[in-house]
């Protein structure tokens, strides 16, 4: 059976966590949390930054993620759900996330089963600054989910077919965001 997952390396500790070619933290079981202060990563393939993968609910608070390199996502928290999954599914919180890679995200919150079939609890993301410099690199991917809440400070695009925000979901959905920026 798969048990919960809570990654801790936060609290003021000026912690900087570095990877390449892999991801820098990843968390993954039936429930899962990880907060951290500062992660990059850096490689040629899949770098991500954050992973955070669950059965049910999942939480990241971070405060900086740069990554670089191809696949490079900032932070990606995703939930299997379930059709009886209540309150908030997945939840990332974060002050700036960067990345420079080729079909890397900043930061994508999605649901699975609400993608497919609606419900499944609601995905709710609040970020300070989003950008991505590579080709399909949106800065902040919302999806499935009951409900889909987003606020950011910024979000700026500037690689080809690189959306600001993509917020999709069965039920309500608001983004609220001071500046989007996007190049093409």
């Amino acid at each position: 059976a798969m048990g919960d997952a809570d990654i801790r390396i936060d609290g003021e500790t000026g912690t900087l966590i570095q990877a390449t070619d892999a991801p820098g933290v990843l968390g993954s079981g039936e429930t899962v949390f990880v907060g951290v202060d500062d992660v990059a990563t850096t490689g040629v393939g899949p770098s991500p930054g954050v992973v955070a993968f669950a059965k049910y609910q999942t939480a990241v608070v971070a405060d900086s993620v740069t990554t670089q390199g191809e696949y490079g996502l900032g932070i990606a928290a995703v939930s299997l759900g379930s059709p009886d999954l209540e309150g908030i599914a997945v939840s990332v919180t974060s002050n700036s996330v960067a990345t420079t890679g080729v079909e890397a995200a900043g930061i994508t919150a999605a649901s699975i089963y609400g993608t497919k079939y609606g419900g499944s609890g609601s995905i709710v993301v609040s970020s300070g600054a989003v950008e991505t410099a590579g080709e399909y690199s949106h800065g902040i991917l919302a999806l499935g989910g009951e409900d889909v809440t987003v606020t950011s400070g910024s979000v700026e695009t500037t690689g080809y077919y690189s959306y600001g925000i993509i917020a999709v979901g069965p039920g309500s959905g608001t983004v609220d965001s001071r500046s989007v920026t996007t190049a093409d």
